[in-house]
């Protein structure tokens, strides 16, 4: 039987440093809903594994409300803030996300079928002080499997992803550099149960990114967690990512790692459910 994961994807205008940072997702499948109005609190902090004044620390908070206005539709929002304990120390808001989930008949036995509509409006420093974007707009889908009949425990989830943004302009006000007009995403998750209470997760993403100026991006997320079922409301997790351009400089050979300590971060959080 699947678990939690399935349907409501934080990654709206992510910088390679958030995604690094464990990618502060919520996936949730709509079938575990026991309510209508549903509010989940996620909170992470996440280090680099530099030394001394180098060492990167910060604080994410994200706040995912949902609300199922019948058995096959529902919309929630999404807010995320990330507070920085070195550098500046500044408290800083990303992009504020609204999605609209339509569900459909299970396409095979044991799995489930979701597609999102989502909007992104501007309220991140970046998207209204540089970029000045408008909206984003993206359509995507989750699918998920169990895969018992493979390994007992093991589920599958996969969540392409396209999105288009408008901006004021094609060209960011201070960076100087041509706005990312088009992004086409690819998430694949496996998740294996344990024991009763305990949990691994391997989330893996890969993203391109094409520009006004018909630049192109290739992105690249890696995270790995075990996670503990306190209670049915409340999980406790830690885990490991990494994350950051596909390709190196010369955009032929490939920057893909799994890990390395100068870019890898650890993290350990909750999400609180009510």
């Amino acid at each position: 039987m699947l678990n939690k994961l399935g349907n409501v994807l934080i990654l709206s205008s992510v910088s390679l440093s958030a995604l690094a940072a464990g990618n502060n997702t919520v996936v949730q499948d709509l079938n575990t809903k026991t309510k209508d109005l549903s509010v989940t609190v996620s909170n992470s902090i996440s280090s680099s594994l530099k030394k001394g004044n180098e060492n990167d620390v910060v604080n994410t908070l994200s706040v995912l409300s949902s609300y199922r206005i019948n058995s096959i539709y529902s919309i929630s929002n999404t807010l995320t803030f990330d507070k920085e304990f070195t550098n500046d120390r500044e408290l800083k808001a990303r992009d504020l996300l609204f999605t609209l989930t339509r569900k459909f008949e299970a396409p095979v036995t044991g799995s489930f079928l979701r597609v999102k509509s989502s909007l992104t409006a501007p309220m991140s420093k970046a998207s209204r002080k540089d970029s000045e974007l408008i909206a984003g707009l993206s359509l995507g889908v989750t699918f998920g499997m169990g895969l018992d009949h493979i390994i007992k425990g093991l589920n599958f989830y996969y969540l392409p992803d396209v999105k288009t943004s408008f901006y004021k302009y094609e060209t960011g006000r201070f960076s100087g550099e041509s706005n990312v007009q088009y992004r086409v995403l690819q998430r694949l998750i496996f998740e294996y149960a344990l024991a009763d209470k305990f949990s691994l997760s391997f989330d893996n993403i890969y993203y391109r990114n094409w520009t006004f100026a018909g630049t192109t991006t290739d992105v690249f997320s890696f995270d790995q967690s075990v996670a503990y079922q306190v209670r049915p409301d409340l999980s406790v997790s830690f885990g490991h990512s990494i994350g950051g351009y596909a390709l190196h400089s010369n955009g032929v050979d490939s920057n893909v790692k799994l890990f390395d300590k100068n870019e890898s971060q650890i993290y350990t959080g909750f999400d609180y459910r009510y």
